[in-house]
């Protein structure tokens, strides 16, 4: 039965579409040219005037397929944009 993994993150509205550029180019191309991938999306929903939530699904054929592509990538370029969570 394949996984289905999901990713979110809150921006800056007034940068997100910078930010989904940015996820389409790393994120969602490396899960597509990852193997055991089975295909990936993004979504993209403003909370309120200055927060946009965007998240990320992905389908996988198992769990080592994901760690595969988990465990060795890490995207910084944008972390600046990143709302903290709320604690």
């Amino acid at each position: 039965m394949p996984i289905l993994r999901e990713w979110r993150a809150e921006i800056r509205k007034a940068q997100s579409g910078e930010y989904v550029d940015y996820i389409r180019t790393t994120g969602l191309a490396d899960y597509r040219n990852t193997a055991g991938n089975l295909g990936a999306l993004i979504a993209v929903s403003d909370i309120d005037h200055e927060r946009t939530e965007v998240m990320t699904l992905s389908l996988w054929s198992s769990w080592e397929a994901i760690r595969a592509f988990a465990g060795v990538k890490h995207y910084e370029a944008f972390g600046e944009l990143l709302i903290p969570a709320a604690r």
